[in-house]
């Protein structure tokens, strides 16, 4: 199953699942000499969010309040891990900004076709994740692998977008793995008591009716 897995260059999304939690436990079990590094942890300098960089990962743009952009050393110019934040109304659902991005963003890209979507909790917080791939600047010769991953923590919300020439994907799914499991927001402000607002229900978000009020 695994290697089935691996095969398949888009699948980031299940293969970190397997990759992030299961082997390394095993291997660490198994001999020492697998057990974990030390992590190297970048910490944004607004205090937003902090993660964990594996390998040659390296923070490539960073703009406070914004977002920050990272990039492998030595891999091709278009593999990326993107972390944006974002205001959201009350209540906000990360299947709604999943939704939203579907219909403005990423169903618009040429030869789109997603591939798979889940729910996770990240760092705590209720996440949606969405795997698609699409021909860039519509080129079937340069095909891409892209996973955006929508978090909402209260009023604010993140959003991970990873994106690299489809071929590569099962190379970077260890990688991309170790980052989502990872990442931590605000992590030097302690954890805010609930606000009893509800979230909205898978119903609700059939409805549409909510969708336009999410700003992304």
């Amino acid at each position: 199953m695994l290697k089935a897995l691996l095969k398949s260059p888009w699948c980031v999304l299940f293969t970190f699942l397997i990759l992030s939690f299961v082997v390394p436990a095993q291997l660490s079990a198994q001999n020492p000499l697998f057990g974990p590094k030390k992590p190297r942890l970048f910490k944004s300098p607004d205090g937003l969010f902090s993660i964990q960089l594996p390998g040659k990962w390296q923070v490539s743009d960073f703009r406070p309040g914004q977002s920050a952009t990272f990039k492998p050393i030595g891999a091709r110019v278009e593999t990326q891990l993107m972390v944006q934040k974002i205001n959201v109304p009350p209540g906000a659902h990360p299947r709604l900004l999943r939704l939203k991005a579907i219909e403005n963003r990423l169903g618009r890209l040429p030869g789109f076709k997603e591939l798979a979507k889940a729910d996770a909790m990240i760092g705590g917080y209720p996440a949606a994740a969405i795997t698609a791939s699409y021909h860039y600047q519509g080129n079937i010769q340069y095909p891409r692998a892209l996973e955006e991953v929508f978090i909402v923590a209260g009023q604010e919300a993140f959003i991970l977008h990873f994106e690299c020439f489809e071929p590569d994907g099962s190379s970077f799914a260890a990688a991309i793995g170790t980052m989502y499991q990872s990442f931590q927001i605000r992590p030097d402000q302690p954890i805010a008591p609930k606000t009893g607002i509800p979230q909205k229900s898978v119903k609700e978000e059939d409805t549409g009716s909510f969708v336009d009020k999410v700003p992304y």
